[in-house]
């Protein structure tokens, strides 16, 4: 099974912390392991899975230390479900560089085999997201997250906040980083919030993933060191449910993406394999061309050549347009299309073809026609 690695971003207060260890919590309480890493100077993170016991971070282990540490055990404790716990810290407030400190305690979790030693179904890294700089973006720039979901409210600075943050990973798609794939609409309570959010999230085309409720009760379950998940289900069912529903989110979209990127492989591997067979005559055949004086071989040739580009030029196109469905940013030209005729037209201009091949369509079209909104082109 594919380990799940999510980034969650947003400004600072917002809530991330709690969305994160919430989400760690319940799928600990799905039987699933869990890694949470805390990447802010705050290093609140992961507080509430240790009973309200704070964690000693990597970054103050190493600077009381002076040395790094050896084993896993000296940076990490396991809190509620058994979800294993990281801090990142940060300098000593005033000096150094916050983002450099994610980096290098990255860098140390590679060289003592986290991963390999652990074996996580799920890692969360808890982000902190007013700016992301080089050490911030590190969890989508270098491989660690392939995942992105952003905390916001309707509040002007969060979703400014959340702006940057979409158009931060958006700049690093192309380098196959990454990718944002849901809001968490945490409320406040703002005028019309729901509206401010969902116009956002509706102009960068990013969904809505889960929303939760502005409650009391959830600090209070924070100021006992607990989440809401790990409380009583009683009267908090509703964000418990809410919270869990953010995590079916997670798995609907994990399960898509791997559909979509076996589809995807698919296609350009049946592609791929097409491709050699145009490109294998034309090499061929203009081979042959150059050795030959027949103007009727020359002719003869010529035409194969055309044909068997003509050929490479829509397998190519078909590439594209893969490439184009990936990122989501095909054209579709609706318009009122009679499958009816549109079948007998193919059928028409391609009669000379069914012949020489010795193929015999049968078919039991209505005689009425039948109405629907497609891209013409694309449909043919």
């Amino acid at each position: 099974l594919q380990m799940l690695k999510v980034a969650i971003y947003g400004k600072g207060g917002i809530g991330k912390s709690t969305v994160t260890s919430n989400l760690a919590a319940a799928f600990a309480s799905m039987g699933k392991k869990v890694i949470q890493i805390g990447c802010d100077p705050k290093a609140d993170s992961t507080i509430n899975l240790l009973g309200g016991e704070p964690l000693r971070p990597v970054m103050n282990y190493m600077r009381e230390e002076d040395e790094e540490p050896e084993k896993l055990e000296d940076i990490s404790r396991e809190g509620f479900g058994g979800v294993l716990c990281i801090e990142t810290g940060g300098p000593t407030p005033g000096l150094g560089c916050a983002g450099r400190g994610i980096i290098a305690t990255f860098q140390l979790l590679e060289d003592l085999r986290l991963f390999e030693t652990y074996q996580p179904d799920v890692v969360l890294y808890d982000v902190l997201g007013d700016v992301v700089c080089g050490g911030f973006a590190a969890p989508i720039r270098e491989g660690y997250a392939e995942k992105v979901l952003i905390v916001t409210s309707g509040e002007k600075m969060a979703l400014y906040a959340a702006n940057n943050i979409s158009s931060a990973v958006r700049n690093f798609e192309d380098r196959s980083y990454a990718r944002v794939f849901g809001i968490v609409l945490n409320h406040r309570n703002v005028e019309n919030e729901t509206e401010k959010v969902q116009a956002f999230a509706d102009k960068s085309g990013i969904p809505i993933v889960g929303e939760i409720p502005r409650s009391d009760e959830i600090i209070r379950w924070e100021d006992q060191g607990k989440t809401v998940i790990e409380g009583d289900a009683g009267v908090f069912m509703p964000i418990q449910k809410e919270l869990c529903r953010i995590q079916q989110g997670f798995k609907k979209a994990v399960d898509e993406e791997v559909k979509n990127e076996r589809m995807k492989t698919e296609l350009v591997t049946n592609v791929s394999h097409d491709l050699r067979t145009p490109l294998t005559a034309i090499i061929t055949y203009t081979d042959l061309l150059k050795n030959e004086t027949d103007p009727e071989k020359q002719k003869e040739y010529i035409e194969v050549l055309e044909r068997k580009s003509f050929r490479l030029k829509v397998l190519i196109e078909d590439l594209f347009e893969i490439s184009k469905a990936a990122s989501k940013s095909v054209k579709m030209n609706y318009m009122q299309v009679d499958l009816v005729g549109l079948i007998r037209q193919v059928e028409l201009e391609n009669d000379s073809k069914i012949q020489d091949a010795k193929l015999e369509f049968r078919w039991k079209l209505p005689d009425h026609k039948v109405i629907m909104w497609l891209d013409s082109e694309k449909t043919y």
